[in-house]
C-alpha cells in the first residue's frame, strides 16, 4: 500500500475508511500516525500529513484488492483501514513486518521510506520526470522530488540510446517515404 500511494508510513497507518471513495477510485491521504520517538508506540492521528496538504491517490485495481481485503476486516469504532482490534498500528509492529518481508525477499533491511523513494524513481522513469515524481510523491518543489527520484547513469545511457534509435528509425521511415531528401532529420554541422 504504501508503495502504490508513494507515501509516508505515516500516511499509509492513518488512512482513515472514510476517506476512501471505490466508485470514484479515489483515496484521500488527509491525516498522518505520530509516533513516540522512544518506544515507538502510537501517540496520535495528527489531521494533516507532513506537507500540511491532502493528496488525492487514484484506486487502481491492486490498490482496490488491498483496500477491499482491508474493509472486510473493518472493526466496529474504528475509522482505521490498517489497524489491530480496532487500534492503529504501532511503528515498532510495522517495522518488525517491514523486516520479516524484506528478509523474505533477501532484501537489505532499509527501513520503511524505501519504498516512497522507490515508487519516487519509478514515476520518475516511466512518468518521464519530476512532475511525474511531484503527482506520486506529492512534494511541492522540484529540489525534494529530484532528491527522492535519484536516476543513476545507466538510466541516461538507456534513454540516450532509445533516442537515438528512434531518431533512425524516424531518418529512415522518412528517407524509405521521400528517397530524394535522406537526411531531413540531420543536425546542421553548426550544431553537431
Amino acid at each position: 500500500m504504501q508503495y502504490y500511494c508513494a507515501g509516508r508510513i505515516g500516511e499509509i497507518a492513518g488512512i482513515q475508511i472514510k476517506n476512501i471513495n471505490l466508485e470514484k477510485e479515489s483515496l484521500k491521504i488527509k491525516e498522518t500516525c505520530l509516533w513516540c520517538q522512544t518506544n515507538k508506540t502510537f501517540l496520535e492521528l495528527k489531521p494533516f500529513p507532513k506537507n500540511r496538504e491532502t493528496r488525492e491517490v487514484y484506486i487502481h485495481k491492486e490498490l482496490k484488492e488491498i483496500i477491499t481485503r482491508r474493509l472486510k476486516q473493518k472493526h466496529p469504532n474504528c475509522d482505521y483501514l490498517f489497524h489491530i482490534d480496532g487500534k492503529p498500528l504501532n511503528y515498532g509492529t510495522i517495522q518488525i513486518h517491514y523486516r520479516s518481508a524484506q528478509r523474505k525477499a533477501k532484501l537489505p533491511y532499509s527501513g520503511t521510506h524505501i519504498f516512497r523513494h522507490g515508487m519516487a524513481t519509478l514515476a520518475r522513469q516511466v512518468g518521464g520526470g519530476l512532475d511525474a515524481v511531484m503527482a506520486m510523491t506529492g512534494h511541492k518543489t522540484v529540489k525534494l522530488a529530484e532528491k527522492y527520484s535519484r536516476i543513476g547513469n545507466d538510466v541516461q545511457k538507456e534513454v540516450s540510446l532509445k533516442i537515438l534509435k528512434r531518431l533512425g528509425d524516424v531518418q529512415m521511415a522518412h528517407a524509405e517515404a521521400e528517397p530524394d531528401h535522406q537526411n531531413v532529420l540531420a543536425f546542421p554541422k553548426s550544431m553537431a
